[in-house]
């Protein structure tokens, strides 16, 4: 057993977590599956770069898809109309895009998924951006700073993060009811389903903001001893702080779709996630467990690779630690490598995913230079 095998291991055990817990594969996964649900991701624009989804739906359908999901909303940001949060300048010079999007897709029959990302406010307003900061809502790291400042990986290497690349704590009330609130909104808005992205920690440590120190303190009945050491995996494994981490976001994804459907009950609620066995722990993103109990209507599973050995090896244990509920669908991936993904390479990855028995396969990301070799890639299909 590697080094990595073995910490893998030892937090698994610690945790005491399902995620990485094996189950018969159930009667959606099938040898050979041929009926497949086509699924790609987009941006705000669409396949053109000025919002053109009459043409971004036509392509759609001319090659087979059956579903988009379009980025339409951010932390602090919104390329729609939103009453809630600020709306982007993209919808001064291309328009309503979610509007826009959806009555192309409907039009053309494409089933069209609005897609949030949580929490991270890069592309946010610099005075929404100042507002948070003064309200003392961002995510701390480990050096008693804004994550995006200076933030250290697992091998101990600290980095200079980008000066505005701020991200909301999720433990905090305030930026949860904010970040439900969109995609209560989003919901209403004709669309037929709302993706979660980012929908997790953005690394194995944080946050530790002095109200997460005050959550960690209460749970564990004492003061922490040296904040954030005892809590920091850096330093050492503590269970109750990565459990917590995991409560957190399992909550605010039991929240979001509690209002999903009180405005929306037929809309279908998704999420992209990470595919790795270890993610409750890493990301605090423990996606297999919520698809084992049936909360959301399908994941997309971001194996996004070129190496088909490595995706083969991914969806097979996808399917045996993810798919024990037949409610939730698994889409898993295929990477387009920012138009490098020949047409071949691509009927590649999709044909592995068909094989493994998935109902359907997903695509990141489409755009001017991705859109041709996907194109090429499905009319053979």
């Amino acid at each position: 057993m590697t080094s990595n095998e073995k910490t893998v291991a030892l937090l698994t055990e610690n945790v005491n977590g399902p995620d990485d817990q094996w189950y018969p594969v159930p009667a959606q996964c099938k040898a050979g599956a041929t009926e497949m649900r086509r699924l790609v991701w987009s941006l705000e624009s669409g396949l053109t770069e000025d919002g053109d989804w009459e043409a971004t739906a036509q392509y759609l359908k001319e090659n087979g898809f059956t579903d988009v999901i379009a980025r339409m909303a951010r932390g602090g940001v919104a390329f729609y109309n939103s009453r809630l949060v600020p709306v982007s300048p993209k919808v001064a010079t291309e328009g309503d895009l979610l509007r826009k999007a959806v009555t192309a897709c409907r039009r053309h029959g494409i089933r069209f998924h609005a897609w949030k990302v949580f929490f991270r406010m890069n592309m946010a307003p610099q005075e929404y951006v100042d507002k948070l900061k003064a309200e003392e809502r961002y995510m701390y790291g480990r050096f008693n700073t804004p994550f995006c400042s200076v933030w250290q990986t697992p091998t101990g290497v600290s980095v200079e993060g980008e000066q505005n690349d701020y991200w909301m704590c999720p433990a905090d009330l305030r930026n949860q009811e904010e970040e439900i609130s969109v995609m209560r909104e989003m919901a209403t808005l004709g669309v037929d389903g709302v993706h979660f992205d980012y929908i997790r920690y953005n690394a194995w440590y944080g946050c530790y903001c002095p109200r997460c120190r005050a959550r960690y303190e209460a749970r564990a009945g004492k003061p922490a001893a040296e904040w954030p050491a005892e809590v920091d995996p850096m330093v050492a494994i503590n269970p109750l702080w990565l459990q917590m981490r995991c409560e957190t976001i399992t909550g605010i994804v039991r929240k979001t779709i509690a209002a999903i459907r009180e405005v929306n009950p037929a809309c279908e609620i998704s999420a992209a996630v990470f595919p790795g066995v270890d993610e409750h722990i890493y990301h605090a993103q423990p996606w297999r467990s919520w698809c084992r109990e049936g909360l959301l209507d399908f994941v997309c599973p971001m194996t996004y690779g070129q190496n088909p050995d490595v995706l083969r090896g991914q969806v097979i244990n996808i399917a045996r630690t993810a798919m024990a509920s037949p409610r939730t669908r698994i889409y898993p991936a295929v990477g387009l490598a920012d138009g490098k993904a020949t047409p071949e390479k691509i009927r590649e990855l999709a044909a592995i995913i068909r094989w493994a028995g998935f109902p359907g396969v997903s695509h990141y990301v489409l755009d001017l230079k991705t859109g041709p070799n996907l194109a090429k890639a499905y009319r053979r299909a």
